[in-house]
C-alpha cells in the first residue's frame, strides 16, 4: 500500500512531528507500506526524529509560495491556489492509495477536492478549543476571521473520507459524520518506576500562554510553603525569561527552569509527580508519556486529552479547568502521601496501555484496509 503524509515540517521538535514520524516508521517497518512525505516548509534541515531511510520526502516549499505582504486576503487566496496546484502535481506523480494531512492551514481547505480521485484523511492534531479560544481572546478582526475559518474548516473536513480526532471530546465538538477517534500512540517501556519517595515535581512544555505555566507558578507558591523540601522543574523550549521574572516577583523558591532536552525521560525518572496545567491541548502527549512510565499525575481537565487518560482519584487527579485552588489542594495531598503517589503511578501505567503503539497502529491499519477494499 502506498501512503502519502502531508506535514508542515519535519525539522521541528514538536509533538506532531514526533508522533507522525514514529507512526510512519511503524507502517514501513511493521506493515511494509510504501510511505511518502510531502513537506510544506523545508529549510534544508534533517528530520528532528528518526525516519526510516526508505521513506521518500517531497518538498513543497509551501511558505515561499503563499506569504504575501500586501493584502492578507489576496495572499490567502493566492496561497490556496498555489498550494493546490503544486500539491496536486506531486500527488499525481506519486499516485498513492491514501493521502493523510496532519495540517489545518487555511490554504489547504481545498485538499479533499483537488484530490477527489484519491482516498483522503484529515488527522487533526489540534482541538476545537483552540479555535474557540480565538473567538473570545483576540482582536476584532481575528475574531471575525476565526469565526469564518471555523465554518470553512468544518465544511472542508466533512469532505474527507475520514476526519480523525485524537480525543472523544474533540470529536464531539466537531460533530462530523465522517469522524472517528484514533489517539496518539505511546511507546510504553517496561515498568521500572520506583522513585515515589523523590520530593520533586516536573512540568514539561513550551513556554507559551497555552501551557499555563503562569497558573503553575501560582499553584506552586500556594503549596511550597507547606513543603519546603520539594523542588519544581519546568522544562521546555521557548522564552523562559517572563516566567523566571514572575517567579522572582512572587518570591517563589525551590524552582528551576530548564531548556528543552532529548532525554526528558531521565528527568521523569528523577521526579515523582507530573503537573499538567495547559489551558487547551490537542491530546496532551507529554502527559501520556509521563503516565506511561508510572508517574503520579495531576492535570487540569482542559480541552482536550486529559479526561481521556485520567479518571479522577483512581489513576491521578483531574482538576476543574483552571481551578488553581483545587489544584493546589490536591497537589498538597499528593506531596504529603507517598502511598497515594505510588497507587496513582501504578494505575496510570495500566490505563495508558490503551494507547500502546501496537494497539493504535492496528487501528490505523484497519482504517487503511477498509478504505482500500
Amino acid at each position: 500500500m502506498k501512503i502519502v503524509y502531508n506535514i508542515d515540517d519535519i525539522h521541528s521538535k514538536g509533538g506532531t512531528q514526533r508522533v507522525t514520524l514514529r507512526k510512519i516508521n511503524y507502517l514501513v517497518e511493521t506493515y511494509g507500506y510504501d510511505v511518502h512525505i510531502i513537506v510544506n516548509n523545508f529549510y534544508g534541515q534533517s528530520p528532528s526524529f528518526r525516519l526510516n531511510e526508505s521513506v521518500k520526502i517531497h518538498h513543497l516549499n509551501y511558505s515561499n509560495l503563499i506569504f504575501g505582504k500586501v493584502i492578507f486576503l489576496l495572499s490567502l487566496i493566492r496561497g490556496i491556489f498555489s498550494f493546490g496546484f503544486n500539491f496536486k502535481k506531486i500527488i499525481d506523480e506519486i499516485n498513492p492509495d491514501i493521502i493523510i494531512t496532519t495540517n489545518n492551514n487555511p490554504e489547504e481547505i481545498l485538499l479533499p477536492f483537488i484530490c477527489r480521485n484519491y482516498k483522503t484523511i484529515q488527522e487533526f492534531h489540534y482541538s476545537m478549543a483552540i479555535q474557540k479560544y480565538n473567538l473570545y481572546n483576540v482582536g476584532y478582526f481575528k475574531k471575525i476571521y476565526s469565526y469564518c475559518i471555523n465554518i470553512v474548516y468544518k465544511w472542508s473536513f466533512s469532505n474527507y473520507n475520514y476526519f480523525v480526532a485524537l480525543t472523544k471530546k474533540d470529536l464531539s465538538e466537531w460533530n462530523l459524520k465522517n469522524g472517528i477517534v484514533i489517539s496518539n500512540p505511546i511507546e510504553i517501556p517496561a515498568f521500572k518506576f520506583n522513585n515515589y519517595q523523590k520530593k520533586q515535581a516536573i512540568a514539561v512544555g513550551r513556554f507559551v500562554f497555552q501551557k499555563g505555566f503562569d497558573l503553575l507558578l501560582k499553584i506552586w507558591k500556594t503549596t511550597i510553603h507547606k513543603h519546603h523540601d520539594w523542588k519544581l522543574l519546568i522544562c521546555g523550549p521557548g522564552n523562559k525569561i517572563p516566567y523566571m521574572k514572575m517567579a522572582e516577583q512572587m518570591h517563589i523558591k525551590n524552582i528551576e527552569f530548564l531548556d528543552e532536552r532529548d532525554n526528558i525521560e531521565d528527568l521523569f525518572y528523577d521526579s515523582s509527580i507530573f503537573l499538567f496545567t495547559s489551558r487547551f491541548e490537542g491530546f496532551g502527549l507529554v502527559l501520556a508519556e509521563a503516565m506511561s512510565i508510572g508517574m503520579a499525575a495531576i492535570s487540569f481537565d482542559c480541552p482536550c486529552g486529559p479526561s481521556d487518560m485520567i479518571e479522577n482519584n483512581r489513576n491521578g487527579f483531574l482538576i476543574p479547568h483552571e481551578n488553581v485552588i483545587d489544584f493546589s489542594d490536591k497537589l498538597n495531598e499528593l506531596m504529603s502521601d507517598v502511598g497515594l503517589r505510588e497507587k496513582f503511578g501504578h494505575e496510570a501505567y495500566k490505563t495508558i496501555q490503551t494507547f500502546s503503539e501496537e494497539k493504535i497502529m492496528n487501528q490505523w491499519n484497519d482504517l487503511f484496509l477498509s478504505l482500500c477494499n
